[in-house]
Protein backbone atom coordinates (compact mmCIF):
# COMPACT_ATOMS: atom_id res chain seq x y z
CA UNK A 1 0.00 0.00 0.00
CA UNK A 2 2.54 2.64 -1.04
CA UNK A 3 1.30 6.14 -0.31
CA UNK A 4 2.33 9.74 -0.82
CA UNK A 5 3.11 11.86 2.24
CA UNK A 6 0.18 14.02 3.35
CA UNK A 7 0.81 17.53 4.70
CA UNK A 8 -0.11 17.94 8.37
CA UNK A 9 -1.54 21.28 9.49
CA UNK A 10 -0.93 21.20 13.24
CA UNK A 11 -0.81 24.82 14.32
CA UNK A 12 2.74 26.15 14.13
CA UNK A 13 4.20 22.92 12.75
CA UNK A 14 6.87 23.26 10.09
CA UNK A 15 7.61 20.59 7.50
CA UNK A 16 5.04 18.23 9.02
CA UNK A 17 3.87 15.13 7.13
CA UNK A 18 1.80 12.01 7.66
CA UNK A 19 3.86 9.18 6.19
CA UNK A 20 2.03 5.96 7.09
CA UNK A 21 -0.65 4.98 9.60
CA UNK A 22 0.77 6.02 12.96
CA UNK A 23 3.92 7.61 11.52
CA UNK A 24 4.46 11.37 11.24
CA UNK A 25 7.49 13.59 10.74
CA UNK A 26 8.12 17.30 11.24
CA UNK A 27 10.66 20.00 12.06
CA UNK A 28 11.59 21.03 15.60
CA UNK A 29 8.83 20.64 18.18
CA UNK A 30 9.35 24.16 19.53
CA UNK A 31 7.55 25.52 16.47
CA UNK A 32 4.25 24.01 17.65
CA UNK A 33 1.76 26.25 19.44
CA UNK A 34 -0.39 25.00 22.28
CA UNK A 35 -3.16 24.37 19.80
CA UNK A 36 -0.71 22.51 17.58
CA UNK A 37 0.27 20.22 20.45
CA UNK A 38 -3.43 19.54 21.10
CA UNK A 39 -3.97 18.72 17.43
CA UNK A 40 -0.98 16.38 17.50
CA UNK A 41 -2.51 14.58 20.47
CA UNK A 42 -5.89 14.40 18.71
CA UNK A 43 -4.15 12.72 15.76
CA UNK A 44 -3.32 9.83 18.11
CA UNK A 45 0.37 10.46 18.66
CA UNK A 46 1.70 8.60 21.68
CA UNK A 47 5.27 9.92 21.49
CA UNK A 48 7.23 12.76 19.93
CA UNK A 49 10.71 11.41 19.29
CA UNK A 50 13.36 14.11 19.03
CA UNK A 51 16.52 12.99 17.23
CA UNK A 52 18.55 16.12 18.00
CA UNK A 53 21.52 16.40 20.30
CA UNK A 54 20.65 17.72 23.77
CA UNK A 55 22.30 21.09 23.21
CA UNK A 56 20.01 21.71 20.24
CA UNK A 57 16.88 21.36 22.36
CA UNK A 58 16.04 24.92 23.29
CA UNK A 59 13.36 27.53 22.90
CA UNK A 60 14.29 30.42 20.60
CA UNK A 61 13.10 34.01 20.77
CA UNK A 62 10.31 33.62 18.22
CA UNK A 63 9.06 30.19 19.35
CA UNK A 64 5.49 30.24 20.70
CA UNK A 65 4.81 29.77 24.39
CA UNK A 66 2.49 26.96 25.43
CA UNK A 67 1.39 25.05 28.50
CA UNK A 68 3.45 21.95 27.80
CA UNK A 69 3.10 18.52 26.21
CA UNK A 70 -0.51 17.27 26.43
CA UNK A 71 -1.50 14.38 28.65
CA UNK A 72 -1.15 11.07 26.87
CA UNK A 73 1.80 12.24 24.77
CA UNK A 74 5.47 11.94 25.71
CA UNK A 75 8.31 14.01 24.32
CA UNK A 76 11.51 11.96 24.24
CA UNK A 77 15.05 12.86 23.23
CA UNK A 78 16.75 10.05 21.31
CA UNK A 79 19.84 11.64 19.72
CA UNK A 80 21.27 9.52 16.94
CA UNK A 81 24.72 11.09 17.23
CA UNK A 82 27.10 11.76 20.10
CA UNK A 83 27.47 15.41 21.03
CA UNK A 84 30.85 14.62 22.61
CA UNK A 85 32.30 12.93 19.52
CA UNK A 86 34.69 15.71 18.51
CA UNK A 87 35.87 13.98 15.34
CA UNK A 88 32.33 13.52 14.04
CA UNK A 89 31.30 17.03 15.09
CA UNK A 90 34.24 18.51 13.17
CA UNK A 91 33.14 16.74 10.01
CA UNK A 92 29.40 17.40 10.32
CA UNK A 93 28.92 20.81 11.87
CA UNK A 94 26.32 21.77 13.02
CA UNK A 95 24.58 18.45 12.21
CA UNK A 96 24.35 15.87 9.41
CA UNK A 97 22.24 17.56 6.73
CA UNK A 98 22.48 15.43 3.58
CA UNK A 99 21.83 11.77 2.68
CA UNK A 100 25.53 11.52 1.82
CA UNK A 101 26.07 11.71 5.60
CA UNK A 102 23.78 8.77 6.39
CA UNK A 103 26.46 6.08 5.92
CA UNK A 104 28.70 7.82 8.47
CA UNK A 105 25.85 7.97 10.98
CA UNK A 106 25.02 4.30 10.45
CA UNK A 107 28.62 3.20 10.74
CA UNK A 108 29.38 5.27 13.83
CA UNK A 109 26.12 5.08 15.78
CA UNK A 110 24.23 1.89 14.89
CA UNK A 111 23.09 1.34 18.49
CA UNK A 112 21.67 4.85 18.81
CA UNK A 113 19.86 4.56 15.49
CA UNK A 114 18.56 1.10 16.35
CA UNK A 115 17.21 2.34 19.68
CA UNK A 116 15.43 5.25 18.00
CA UNK A 117 13.94 2.90 15.40
CA UNK A 118 12.70 0.53 18.10
CA UNK A 119 11.13 3.34 20.11
CA UNK A 120 9.41 4.68 17.00
CA UNK A 121 7.95 1.28 16.16
CA UNK A 122 6.71 0.89 19.74
CA UNK A 123 5.09 4.33 19.69
CA UNK A 124 3.42 3.53 16.38
CA UNK A 125 1.88 0.44 17.96
CA UNK A 126 0.70 2.57 20.89
CA UNK A 127 -1.12 5.01 18.61
CA UNK A 128 1.39 7.07 16.73
CA UNK A 129 4.97 8.35 16.54
CA UNK A 130 6.13 11.81 15.49
CA UNK A 131 9.77 11.91 14.43
CA UNK A 132 11.62 15.19 14.28
CA UNK A 133 15.05 16.77 14.33
CA UNK A 134 15.81 20.41 13.59
CA UNK A 135 14.70 20.92 10.00
CA UNK A 136 12.79 17.65 9.87
CA UNK A 137 14.77 16.70 6.79
CA UNK A 138 17.87 14.55 7.21
CA UNK A 139 18.18 12.96 10.63
CA UNK A 140 14.42 12.51 10.45
CA UNK A 141 14.85 11.50 6.81
CA UNK A 142 17.31 8.76 7.72
CA UNK A 143 15.01 7.20 10.32
CA UNK A 144 12.00 7.47 8.03
CA UNK A 145 13.83 5.89 5.11
CA UNK A 146 15.01 2.97 7.24
CA UNK A 147 11.52 2.40 8.66
CA UNK A 148 10.05 2.38 5.17
CA UNK A 149 12.35 -0.50 4.23
CA UNK A 150 10.60 -2.80 6.73
CA UNK A 151 7.86 -5.18 5.54
CA UNK A 152 6.28 -5.09 9.00
CA UNK A 153 5.52 -1.38 8.72
CA UNK A 154 1.78 -0.76 8.15
CA UNK A 155 1.34 -0.87 4.41
CA UNK A 156 4.49 -2.91 3.83
CA UNK A 157 7.86 -1.76 2.49
CA UNK A 158 8.01 1.37 0.39
CA UNK A 159 8.97 1.18 -3.24
CA UNK A 160 11.57 3.60 -4.54
CA UNK A 161 8.96 6.07 -5.78
CA UNK A 162 7.49 6.36 -2.29
CA UNK A 163 10.93 6.70 -0.70
CA UNK A 164 11.68 9.54 -3.09
CA UNK A 165 8.32 11.19 -2.46
CA UNK A 166 8.76 11.07 1.32
CA UNK A 167 12.28 12.46 1.21
CA UNK A 168 11.34 15.12 -1.34
CA UNK A 169 8.50 16.27 0.90
CA UNK A 170 10.93 16.86 3.74
CA UNK A 171 13.37 18.78 1.55
CA UNK A 172 10.65 20.88 -0.07
CA UNK A 173 8.87 21.55 3.21
CA UNK A 174 11.85 23.06 4.97
CA UNK A 175 12.93 24.91 1.83
CA UNK A 176 9.51 26.58 1.63
CA UNK A 177 9.85 27.59 5.27
CA UNK A 178 13.33 29.03 4.75
CA UNK A 179 12.05 31.32 2.01
CA UNK A 180 10.08 33.41 4.51
CA UNK A 181 11.67 32.51 7.87
CA UNK A 182 11.84 35.38 10.34
CA UNK A 183 15.35 34.42 11.42
CA UNK A 184 17.65 33.02 8.70
CA UNK A 185 19.89 30.15 9.79
CA UNK A 186 23.58 30.56 8.91
CA UNK A 187 23.97 26.91 7.84
CA UNK A 188 20.71 26.68 5.86
CA UNK A 189 19.70 28.54 2.74
CA UNK A 190 16.60 28.82 0.61
CA UNK A 191 17.06 27.04 -2.72
CA UNK A 192 15.49 29.09 -5.54
CA UNK A 193 13.43 27.43 -8.31
CA UNK A 194 16.22 27.63 -10.87
CA UNK A 195 18.48 25.51 -8.62
CA UNK A 196 15.83 23.16 -7.25
CA UNK A 197 16.03 20.25 -9.69
CA UNK A 198 19.79 19.85 -9.37
CA UNK A 199 19.64 20.33 -5.59
CA UNK A 200 17.05 17.59 -5.21
CA UNK A 201 18.58 15.20 -7.75
CA UNK A 202 21.94 14.95 -6.02
CA UNK A 203 20.23 14.37 -2.68
CA UNK A 204 18.04 11.61 -4.11
CA UNK A 205 21.07 9.97 -5.73
CA UNK A 206 22.79 9.84 -2.33
CA UNK A 207 19.60 8.48 -0.74
CA UNK A 208 19.43 5.72 -3.35
CA UNK A 209 22.92 4.54 -2.40
CA UNK A 210 21.82 4.21 1.21
CA UNK A 211 18.61 2.37 0.32
CA UNK A 212 20.55 -0.06 -1.88
CA UNK A 213 23.00 -0.74 0.95
CA UNK A 214 20.35 -1.09 3.67
CA UNK A 215 17.66 -3.64 2.75
CA UNK A 216 15.09 -4.70 5.33
CA UNK A 217 17.15 -7.48 6.91
CA UNK A 218 20.06 -5.16 7.55
CA UNK A 219 17.75 -2.48 9.00
CA UNK A 220 16.12 -5.08 11.23
CA UNK A 221 19.55 -6.11 12.55
CA UNK A 222 19.92 -2.59 14.01
CA UNK A 223 17.04 -3.16 16.41
CA UNK A 224 17.98 -4.02 19.99
CA UNK A 225 17.81 -7.72 20.77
Amino acid sequence: MPTSPIPVRWDGAVNAWHIRPGLFRMGRAEWLTGRGWAELAEAGAAAVIDLRMPQEVERREHDPAHAGVPAGVTWENHPIEDANDAEFRARFDPYPNHPAHYPDLLERYPDRIGAALARTLAAMEAGGAVLHCSAGRDRTGLLTALLLQLPELPGGPADRDEQHAVYTAGVRGINDYRRTAKVPRPHERWVPPEDWDAHLAERLAALDEVLDAWPADRVRALLPR
